[in-house]
């Protein structure tokens, strides 16, 4: 459910606008694995 809330807020900013924008992959990376042990 937080996941979903975060990627909902990130999803609304353009990539090249996140703060840390190098760091959105090991986010991204990070909320694959998340959504893999939930399953």
């Amino acid at each position: 459910m937080l996941t979903t809330i975060w990627m909902m807020e990130m999803s609304s900013i353009p990539p090249n606008m996140w703060p840390g924008w190098p760091s959105y992959r090991v986010a991204l990376q990070f909320l694959l694995d998340i959504s893999k042990f939930l399953e």
